[in-house]
């Protein structure tokens, strides 16, 4: 019945992990495993539904019927799309920078033009790119709905919208529109032509501004 539909694999790096955290379903025509505690790669879409103790019969024994409650659930769009993240942050920001988490992410960059950068913290690039990307916060903080975003892509599952190969990997995602991959000279200057380019929060902005000025 599901059996054309769905494939399921097993995999042990260690015979004494429990029978649930080592059994994943992973939606996506490509499907490829690599293990190493539990990691998976090759996931077309990357989404992880992750089947827990509610499909055991006991400590050692997948229940048959209840694996098949699960996968129906899942047919059915019932589950939850699991992803890996990091508790809330203390604080919303650091030197300016916005704070992304799984838990956080939609609601700080949702409806507001974002900036975002996906980094690893001990990425020498990253390293250097933070007191400009610290530099820039400081300067726009005052930009309404524009909100310049980092996330410990480490630790934190982006969203499947935003592909992350490398360190650092930035996208802008405007207001209301589909996150771009970030294309431009990272420094001062060339993040603030970007949004010049890009961002209407931050063109309106100027314009105010701008206008302010000629008032005086």
């Amino acid at each position: 019945m599901l059996g054309d539909e769905i494939l399921m694999a097993l995999i042990s790096k260690d015979d004494n992990m429990d029978l649930d955290f080592k059994l994943q379903f992973h939606k996506g025509s490509d499907f490829k495993v690599d293990c190493i505690g539990i990691k998976f790669t090759g996931v077309t879409d990357g989404e992880v539904y992750k089947m827990d103790g509610s499909v055991m019969k006991d400590s050692n024994n997948l229940d048959y019927d209840k694996m098949l409650d699960w996968m129906k659930n899942f047919k059915e769009g019932k589950l939850e799309n699991y992803q890996r993240g990091q508790p809330l942050p203390k604080a919303p920001t650091e030197d300016g920078v916005h704070v992304l988490v799984g838990r956080n992410f939609k609601d700080v960059t949702e409806e507001k033009d974002a900036l975002i950068e996906f980094y690893a913290p001990w990425c020498g690039h990253c390293k250097q790119l933070a007191p400009v990307y610290a530099e820039l916060a400081t300067e726009v903080k005052e930009v309404p709905d524009l909100v310049i975003a980092k996330m410990d892509a480490t630790e934190n599952d982006p969203p499947s919208q935003y592909k992350v190969e490398g360190y650092p990997t930035i996208y802008f995602k405007p207001k209301g529109g589909e996150p771009k991959l970030f294309e431009g000279a990272r420094d001062l200057a060339g993040f603030k032509a970007y949004l010049e380019k890009n961002s209407e929060m931050y063109n309106s902005w100027k314009s105010g501004k701008a206008t302010k000025k000629g008032e005086l």
